[in-house]
Formats: structure tokens, C-alpha cells, sequence
């Protein structure tokens, strides 16, 4: 399975603009926080060793039928264990095309793996989503004690590493394959607030809730821009717009992965303010602000660049 990298903040310094002036200010993470760091890597190493374990077993399973082909001066067996190797030790993901033609003990020892893998992850994503969350609420604790005694940029630090930490690192598991990571680009223009939703393939804007004009509708007509390859142009009924079907991937049964949001280019603020769950038909809002992350409104309308991931 392809690893999902955490950020280990303790590791490196962080650069970020602080300041209603956007002055650039260097911010060093709080020990508090590589303190903590540290604690939940030792966790995580561990409960993650079952998979290590696992996967080195198939590195030597492959590296044992090399020496059997190479034996046998079966060259063509050679170079296909040699792709299987080289894409587990890159990657750390069986190829997902193998040759039609490749020898059926490799077939029988990846079909093996990948099954076993799916018990393994699951136990593993099982035991680690508690420590995660924990993780995370830790992090806000952190944040908030410092913001009490008034060390504003480390608290402003932590937040925003808080944020892009994708600790959601062990996905689902489908048909032998883990379910990897998606995400969903999105530049919109925003004024005031307003509410973006999410279900399976399909979206929509509903401002009924919003303030200000509708997203793309101040001083003209502008589309939403969908992973820089499609321009939207909703049509408006009543302050919600219709149905827009656009591939995502978003799950809409079983065991959904937590949905998160980074801002990027432009101005203003998004948050996931709804999780997909059963009770909810599996559908996620996104709260879209064009003010500062103190609350700061800011005037007119201003375009927004958002990431979407799960």
C-alpha cells in the first residue's frame, strides 16, 4: 500500500505569513508540540508494524522465486519479479496492470499478500484511528494553551500544521486493494459566506444560510473552476443550485474516510463543517468565509482556491 506521509513537524521549521498586515513572520513549532510529535510516532511505528512485517514477507517471497527463475534461465520470469520489486520498493503497492503472461507462483504469491493485507489494515486502522483522534485533540489542547498565554504565532503554527496533517493515513480497503487518497480542487469566488455540499458524484452550493451575494455572482457572473479542467456555471433555484454530476470518488457507504480541506491560492477561509455519515446520506459541507481566520470580514468578494481530500 502506498504510504501516506504525516507530517513530523518537529523536524523542520515552518514558514507562514502571520498578521492582519500579512507581515512574513519565520515560526518555529512550540516544543510542545515536538514533544508530542514524538510520542505518536513511537505509537504509530508500532501499531503499524504488522504491516511492515507482512510486506517484508512478500519482499522475500518475490527475492526467493528471482533465485528460482534465474535457476531455471527463465529470463522473462526474472525481469517480471524484478517490475514487482522495483514498484513494492518504490511505491510500496504490488503493480496494479501485471503482465498477463507472468508466472503463476508470483500471481499466487501477490493475490496472497494483498489478501492478507486487507485483515492487516483493517486491524491496523482500527487501532490506530483512536490514537489518531487523541493525536489531534492534543493538538487543539496545545493550541489553545497557548493562544491563553498570549504565544499567538506558535498557536497560529500549530493550527496550521493541524490542518495540513492528513492523519487519516490507513484507507479503506477494496477488492484485495487499498482505496487511496482522493482529493478535489475548487477556485471559487466568494462573498460573504456560503455553503459548498458534497455527496458521492454529485455537488452543489446552498446559500440559503449564506451572507452576502452567492458564490460567482458578485458584480457578474463567474464560473467555479473544478481541478483546473472544468468551468461550473450553477443554475440558481430559491439560494441553492442544481445538482452538478462530476466524478469524485467520494464513498456513500461503508467505512468513509474523515473529509478535509487546506485553503491555497487567494483569500479567506474554508472548513468541512459535516462529516458523511449513514444519518446524513453520506453528504459533506464545506463552509466557504471570505474573512480572516480571526473572524475578520473582509469587503467585497475575492476569489478562493481550495483542496478537497479524503
Amino acid at each position: 500500500m502506498r504510504a501516506v506521509t504525516i507530517l513530523l513537524c518537529s523536524l523542520f521549521t515552518l514558514s507562514l505569513s502571520f498578521s492582519e498586515e500579512s507581515a512574513e513572520v519565520e515560526l518555529r513549532i512550540p516544543p510542545e508540540l515536538e514533544k508530542l510529535n514524538d510520542s505518536y510516532a513511537r505509537v504509530r511505528q508500532e501499531i503499524r508494524e504488522p504491516v511492515l512485517n507482512l510486506t517484508s514477507l512478500y519482499l522475500n517471497r518475490l527475492e526467493e522465486l528471482k533465485v528460482e527463475y534465474q535457476t531455471k534461465s527463465d529470463l522473462d520470469a526474472v525481469l517480471l519479479v524484478n517490475a514487482e520489486l522495483v514498484e513494492m520498493k518504490k511505491s510500496n503497492s504490488p503493480l496494479e496492470n501485471p503482465s498477463p503472461d507472468e508466472p503463476g507462483d508470483l500471481a499466487s504469491a501477490r493475490r496472497i499478500y494483498l489478501s492478507r493485507l486487507v485483515e492487516v489494515e483493517n486491524q491496523v486502522q482500527r487501532t490506530l484511528k483512536p490514537k489518531q483522534d487523541l493525536y489531534l485533540g492534543e493538538m487543539v489542547r496545545i493550541e489553545q494553551a497557548l493562544t491563553a498565554e498570549g504565544r499567538i504565532q506558535e498557536a497560529v503554527a500549530v493550527r496550521t500544521i493541524r490542518e495540513e496533517v492528513d492523519v487519516i493515513e490507513v484507507m479503506p480497503l477494496s477488492n484485495g486493494r487499498p482505496t487511496m487518497k482522493k482529493e478535489l480542487h475548487v477556485k471559487v469566488q466568494v462573498d460573504g459566506m456560503t455553503h459548498l455540499y458534497l455527496r458521492g458524484d454529485t455537488m452543489w452550493f446552498d446559500h440559503t444560510r449564506g451572507r452576502a451575494h452567492p458564490p460567482g455572482l458578485h458584480e457578474g457572473i463567474f464560473p467555479t473552476y473544478l481541478d483546473d479542467t472544468m468551468e461550473w456555471l450553477p443554475v440558481w433555484e430559491d439560494g441553492v443550485t442544481q445538482a452538478l454530476a462530476y466524478e469524485t470518488g467520494l464513498p456513500t457507504d461503508g467505512i468513509v474516510p474523515e473529509v478535509r480541506v487546506r485553503s491555497g491560492a487567494g483569500r479567506g477561509v474554508a472548513e468541512v463543517i459535516q462529516q458523511p455519515l449513514e444519518i446524513n446520506d453520506y453528504t459533506v459541507i464545506v463552509e466557504l468565509r471570505d474573512e480572516t481566520r480571526s473572524g475578520k470580514r473582509f469587503g467585497g468578494s475575492d476569489w478562493l482556491e481550495i483542496k478537497i481530500y479524503w
